[in-house]
């Protein structure tokens, strides 16, 4: 049996996304993809994974690096993260369902040896005060999860979700930011301790963030150390600057403490996004990408594309079509070819105007 607990920094780039990838890159919901579907999705999982390789060659670190990938349309980009020695993470459960349980059932063991992953992952929506015979078919599943990964040699993350019963949010109707201020954390704290109690122990757990020092202390202790070891950051930075900030200080305070019985990592969400930049022109894959794009264009989904309706700013206060141009630098311009920015903003200089692409 391995030791459990992880110490290291962990930077993932997930990318295991399958029934919502479908839904809202493909449209496809409430059926099977056909093979040629399959394999365009495959083809942009590739992508994702080029983006982190390429990252690594800029100097990304190779050792605090890693992907959180599927078998089912990633198996390709598992079998070459393994040759090349980087941290894998392979997910485990089910896509798109309330309840957890293995993508592969029963024979769960044998697809994780087959790319033998530095951690296995299961992602579980789990609410203390939800459905009490849910919550314990999940709890048994998640037991044979980690004594099967501790027994073998992997690593566990378990990411659990604690969505609000109906009740809880009917509570904080009149302010619903309370719910994730004031009882998640509570709800997270018990939640882990059913886990516990059930021998569900992972080494590292990937929870939401949050706001207060307290809440924080006390899903610390409920893990029996007294370290955080590191950050997970899954959401853009100044959504949650608060809570970055919060999390960051107490990870200062706590450095300079003992540990208790073992250093399992607190993994603390929303807050930054890996986000890949995609220019084939920088990577020589212009023509492939632009034929993905084409190949995956859906004029249904025109009128109601963000560019016709909002706008990006960047930090000099410069105007620019969508969040791609910005990145690109294909800023608005007056009829003059000068720059528009937030401060010379004329409703005029917009009107009938084509949007760059």
């Amino acid at each position: 049996m391995t030791n459990i607990g992880y110490t290291k920094d962990l930077f993932i780039l997930p990318f295991d996304h399958r029934s919502s990838f479908l839904k809202k890159m493909f449209d496809i919901e409430n059926r099977e993809p056909t093979t040629e579907e399959i394999e365009k999705v495959k083809k942009a999982k590739v992508i994702i994974y080029q983006g982190f390789k390429k990252s690594l060659a800029q100097g990304l670190p190779k050792d605090s690096s890693a992907i959180l990938v599927d078998e089912q349309f990633g198996d390709e980009l598992l079998r070459d993260a393994h040759e090349n020695g980087y941290t894998i993470i392979l997910t485990t459960e089910k896509s798109g369902q309330k309840e957890f349980d293995f993508e592969y059932g029963e024979e769960f063991n044998r697809h994780i040896k087959k790319y033998d992953p530095t951690f296995v992952k299961a992602l579980v929506q789990y609410n203390p005060e939800g459905e009490k015979e849910l919550n314990a078919r999940q709890r048994e599943k998640l037991a044979l999860l980690t004594k099967f990964a501790h027994d073998n040699g992997y690593k566990l993350l378990i990411e659990p979700l604690i969505p609000g019963t109906i009740e809880q949010l009917a509570k904080f109707a009149s302010d619903p930011d309370k719910y994730d201020k004031e009882l998640r954390p509570f709800l997270t704290s018990r939640m882990i301790k059913e886990m516990q109690d059930a021998s569900v122990d992972p080494d590292v757990w990937k929870l939401e963030g949050m706001k207060r020092t307290e809440a924080i202390h006390t899903v610390n202790n409920m893990l029996g150390t007294q370290d955080i070891q590191g950050l997970l950051t899954t959401k853009p930075f100044n959504e949650n600057r608060e809570s970055f900030n919060i999390w960051f200080a107490e990870k200062e305070k706590s450095s300079t403490k003992t540990p208790n019985r073992k250093e399992t990592k607190i993994v603390a969400g929303k807050k930054y996004a890996i986000t890949l930049k995609v220019n084939g022109k920088e990577n020589n894959e212009y023509e492939k990408y632009s034929g993905i794009l084409a190949d995956n264009f859906n004029p249904e989904t025109l009128e109601t594309l963000m560019c016709r309706a909002f706008l990006s700013v960047g930090y000099d206060g410069r105007l620019y079509d969508c969040d791609f141009n910005l990145a690109m630098g294909y800023g608005i311009q007056d009829a003059n070819g000068r720059p528009l920015s937030i401060d010379t903003l004329s409703v005029k200089e917009l009107e009938g105007r084509e949007i760059i692409t």
